[in-house]
């Protein structure tokens, strides 16, 4: 599929909140393909004046407006998603009626509020992309390619306009400089006996640059002594329907298993670890699976997040059966992203609630709730630990927050550009080293456990990389999952 030209400007999708499940879904597939996605989830950040930065995301930035509906939509009488609307039909008149921009998109069979768009249109006479049932794929698919020619049709008009700018090349290979409402000035060429020498010169220049940026990127902070390649190395990539993925999420294993989450289809992929042969997929309500995301091992259980019903469901792992589901206000469960298990208890990465909850893997009882500034949670998305430390990967901070698992108190916070993470949405630790999936940048960041120094990025075509959502490591092996791609990245640590 190709990718859309780099351009000024990103996808807004306008959403209410009972439907983020549907749009974090919508996000991946958009995101995996190269578009660029506002969600007010990761782009909102404390002390923002959020109803004036939201409506600069819809006024000047926003190249696609999708407007997403369902009956949860048409039930709420009051949302900030009618305040979004009215700021997009405002665009919409302003809009040249040919051109498309908002994009009407139903999650379930829902009425589109029947809304003027001026010169006699209205909201429901837009061709809209339908996201479930039979027609899902083939809708988003059908959106995905709309958005991309929209996108595409930006980059081709910044691309044109760039020949006529100061700087452009002329008929007779001068450069012409203006500025505006100025005389276009011609500067005269480089002779042409000179320009051999001057290509030679640009040529090893450019080699020169592009080896210190090699090593200025692979050595984050500059030349770092001591600084060591990546530890890890494809092993194989599983894909197919033979393995029922369906945009899979997060994934985590014992040694001898590795388990999938498949929000769409609110199931779980089981496989062998040796092999990565199938061994069964558990889906249906008798197992409790509702928005299936994080999902963790430990022991004789598989413990699994929904974010769908806020809840968390422990199943048996020798046979997939359900052992009992979690639910209930006393949990202080705001959509569930994450989850992992110490062996003595299980912690929750609360996506809404920016707080992590910790139970007792035993009889699944609350131990407590971690919250507050001084954590720097910011829409936690991932999170791995041990006995000693937690780990939580936090989507909307670009960064990584270490706790203690003993007390739960905060640890260190580790953010910056160096450390290469881009959207971060899920972690793993092996005992040596804490891996990080970054989904916006399509890449794995590798750090000591020991202190949290950066190892290596791992990105590239080589990887399979498509929208990494999910992580998982056992020490010899790092297990990602490419929700854009369908399938799993096997790579083999050490």
């Amino acid at each position: 599929m190709s990718r859309p030209g780099k351009v000024a400007g990103h996808v807004f999708i306008s959403y209410v909140r009972e439907d983020s499940h549907r749009v974090d879904q919508l996000q991946q597939k958009l995101e995996a393909a190269g578009i660029p996605v506002w969600r007010d989830t990761a782009d909102l950040w404390p002390g923002e004046d959020w109803r004036a930065k939201i409506r600069r995301a819809i006024t000047d930035n926003a190249l696609v407006f999708i407007a997403c509906f369902s009956s949860a939509s048409s039930a709420r009488y009051k949302s900030y998603q009618n305040e979004e609307l009215t700021l997009a039909m405002e665009q919409m008149r302003r809009r040249n009626p040919d051109d498309p921009w908002l994009i009407p998109v139903r999650f379930d069979e829902c009425e589109i509020p029947d809304r003027a768009i001026g010169g006699g249109r209205t909201l429901p006479s837009i061709q809209r992309a339908d996201l479930f049932g039979d027609r899902s794929d083939d809708g988003t698919a059908r959106l995905v390619a709309a958005i991309q020619r929209i996108l595409g049709g930006h980059s081709d008009s910044e691309a044109a306009d760039g020949d006529h700018r100061p700087g452009a090349l002329t008929d007779d290979g001068s450069r012409a400089t203006a500025a505006a409402g100025v005389t276009w000035l011609r500067v005269r060429p480089w002779p042409r006996r000179a320009r051999p020498a001057l290509m030679v010169a640009v040529t090893v220049g450019a080699l020169l640059l592009a080896a210190l940026f090699a090593v200025i990127f692979r050595w984050p902070g500059g030349l770092r002594p001591g600084s060591h390649g990546p530890s890890a190395a494809i092993a194989r990539v599983y894909s197919g329907a033979s393995y029922g993925f369906n945009a899979p999420n997060r994934i985590a294993d014992d040694g001898t298993h590795v388990w999938v989450t498949n929000p769409p289809g609110n199931s779980v992929t089981e496989l062998n670890a040796s092999d990565g042969s199938l061994v069964r997929t558990l889906t249906g309500a008798s197992y409790g699976l509702d928005g299936p995301v994080g999902i963790a091992v430990g022991g004789a259980h598989v413990w699994v997040a929904n974010t769908n019903s806020n809840s968390v469901t422990e199943l048996n792992a020798s046979d997939g059966s359900l052992v009992r589901t979690l639910t209930g206000a006393s949990y202080s469960f705001g959509r569930p992203y994450a989850i992992a298990v110490d062996g003595t208890h299980v912690w929750v990465a609360n996506n809404y609630g920016n707080s992590v909850t910790e139970l007792n893997a035993s009889d699944g009882s609350l131990v407590r709730t971690l919250a507050g500034a001084s954590y720097s949670f910011s829409y936690p998305a991932g999170i791995a630990g041990d006995s000693s430390h937690i780990w939580v990967a936090n989507s909307g901070g670009n960064s990584v927050t270490e706790v203690n698992a003993s007390d739960g108190s905060w640890v260190a916070t580790l953010a910056g550009a160096r450390y290469g993470f881009y959207v971060p949405r899920a972690i793993a630790l092996d005992g040596t080293h804490v891996w990080v999936a970054n989904v916006d940048g399509n890449s794995v960041t590798e750090l000591n456990a020991s202190d949290g120094s950066w190892v290596a990025t791992l990105a590239g075509a080589s990887y399979g990389f498509q929208g990494p959502w999910g992580m998982a490591a056992d020490g010899t092996h790092v297990w990602v999952t490419n929700s854009g791609g369908n399938s799993v990245t096997e790579l083999t640590a050490g």
